[in-house]
């Protein structure tokens, strides 16, 4: 039996409908002054915005099209615009200004950035002139920035930049603007996002308050700026101020640690820096610096105040405090000041002050450390100038080693020196205590180590009563060098005072001493 062939179906390529990838739309319309600009979730892009007293123009780039119009093709509406409201939607978008026009609107121009990476560029290098500027986004990350020609940018109302949740990069960029209005600036960060800022020339009458987020650390920089108050917040925030003025406080808080870096600022209130966990807080000044009161804190880490560069002016109390690592330190090429208290301390584990002879203290100077803290190290004073301190010099150093070190100081009040288990040492050289000086030095081989440097401006001499208990253990004292010259020579003052080494094997290098004044030497063997 025969079979038909099989048919062989022919394949043929049948031509489908053409289709284009659509282009975003952005919806325009002016009433009644209101300008109101709506985009899609496509990636909108504005590539210039033109306001005038008469009209306004929008104009795309080449995958945007406004108002139903042929992409890339400008629309123009009559009319005045006073305000503004944008809502861009989803999508990668972006706005920008007309770089060589003005932008100017009476009442507030008001942006939602939408969600995604977006961009708000308002650069002109004529004038911004606005009655109010609030930005938003959703998640995502967004560029903004603000910056007319030199001094020609004003926003007379409300200033916010409010970002969404999740943002990696958020930045603000801000130059050549004033903000004169009652509520300042703001930047906040939603949650798991973090903020940029640079401000540039930039007047602010009240705070600018600024959410750093999750920053991890990125430099907000402000230079050449005059703010009412700067308030810092975040998880790892840091600071970079330079040729600024502060008219009010300056704070920076944050939950993980803290870094503030200051070049010829002035700040008319008070700087807190606070730090939490991690690393800790630091406060370093250069060229001039002036505050009222300045507090730098964290509870675990390295907490810093450093003053380099030409001086520190203090018109209150400052005060370094931490409970694992407090540093103090003034090395400036012209006279610092601290015109109230100084307090550093609460160290479970090694504190550190060093001050150059460039440094006057009002008033008292306390270096408090824990009772089980590492080690304590001070070094005041220089050969030349001479240090001072007004009030008292209190230090209490634990159970850990103290290196004390005192050089070519005034202290005007009492001095107390206190210490635990530890081997202590207290070098002093030109210096001038007028009023009491007490030192319990506690267990452990202590050294007493006073006027051994030659060639010193003056000797070392106590105005009021010397009492000094060694302690425990066998301790070494040095007053005086006989063959150093006048001033490598110890003078007491008041005729109760008393030098006692207490129990254990105690030295006193009487023969090669130079002593001048009466003074009680007792369970000390000479040599």
């Amino acid at each position: 039996m025969r079979h038909p062939l099989s048919r062989v179906a022919r394949l043929r390529l049948e031509v489908l409908e053409g289709r284009e990838v659509p282009a975003g739309n952005v919806t325009a319309s002016l009433v009644g002054g209101r300008l109101t600009i709506t985009g899609d979730d496509q990636d909108n892009v504005i590539q210039s915005l033109l306001v005038t007293g008469t009209a306004v123009t929008v104009t795309p780039d080449g995958s945007t099209s406004v108002n139903g119009q042929t992409a890339g093709t400008a629309v123009t509406l009559p009319g005045a615009a006073t305000s503004l409201t944008a809502n861009l939607l989803g999508g990668n978008d972006s706005l920008a200004i007309d770089p060589n026009s003005d932008f100017v609107l009476t009442g507030a121009a008001t942006f939602n950035l939408g969600s995604e990476n977006n961009t708000l560029n308002l650069t002109t290098s004529g004038r911004i002139t606005l009655g109010g500027l609030v930005v938003t986004s959703g998640p995502g990350s967004s560029t903004v920035t603000v910056s007319p020609g030199v001094g020609l940018g004003t926003v007379t109302g409300r200033a916010l930049f409010s970002f969404g949740p999740g943002g990696l990069n958020n930045q603000v960029n801000l130059s050549n603007t004033s903000f004169p209005g009652p509520a300042g600036v703001r930047v906040t960060a939603g949650s798991g996002g973090s903020n940029l800022v640079t401000a540039n020339n930039v007047t602010v009458a009240r705070t600018f308050s600024l959410n750093t987020g999750r920053s991890l650390g990125f430099n907000q920089t402000f230079t050449n700026d005059t703010l009412g108050g700067l308030a810092m917040t975040g998880h790892d925030t840091s600071l970079v101020l330079s040729s600024s003025t502060i008219n009010g406080n300056l704070s920076e808080i944050g939950v993980f640690s803290d870094t503030a870096n200051l070049t010829n600022v002035t700040v008319t209130g008070n700087v807190t820096i606070r730090g939490a966990v991690g690393q800790g807080a630091s406060l370093t000044t250069a060229g001039t610096f002036t505050a009222r009161n300045v507090s730098v804190s964290s509870v675990n880490g390295n907490t810093r105040f450093q003053a380099g560069g030409t001086s520190a002016t203090i018109n209150g109390n400052l005060s370094v405090i931490c409970r694992e690592a407090p540093t103090l330190q003034f090395s400036t090429s012209a006279l610092s000041e601290v015109k109230g208290n100084v307090a550093v301390g609460g160290s479970t584990f090694q504190t550190s002050v060093t001050v150059n002879g460039n440094f006057k203290a009002d008033r008292n100077v306390t270096v408090t450390a824990a009772p089980n803290s590492k080690s304590t190290s001070i070094s005041i004073g220089d050969t030349t100038p001479a240090a001072a301190i007004g009030g008292n010099l209190t230090v209490a150093a634990g159970n850990g080693p103290l290196g004390l070190t005192l050089t070519n100081l005034t202290v005007g009040g009492a001095t107390r020196v206190t210490t635990g288990a530890g081997a202590d040492t207290l070098t002093i050289d030109a210096t001038t205590f007028q009023g009491a000086f007490t030192a319990n030095t506690g267990r452990g081989d202590d050294t007493f180590a006073i006027a051994q440097r030659t060639g010193m401006p003056a000797p070392v001499t106590f105005n009021g009563r010397v009492l000094i208990n060694a302690g425990l253990d066998n301790d070494t004292l040095r007053l005086g060098l006989s063959t150093g010259g006048a001033n490598s020579r110890v003078v007491f003052s008041v005729p109760t005072s008393r030098l006692n080494g207490m129990a254990g094997f105690n030295t006193y290098f009487k023969s090669t001493s130079q002593v001048t004044g009466p003074a009680d030497f007792l369970n000390w063997t000479n040599a």
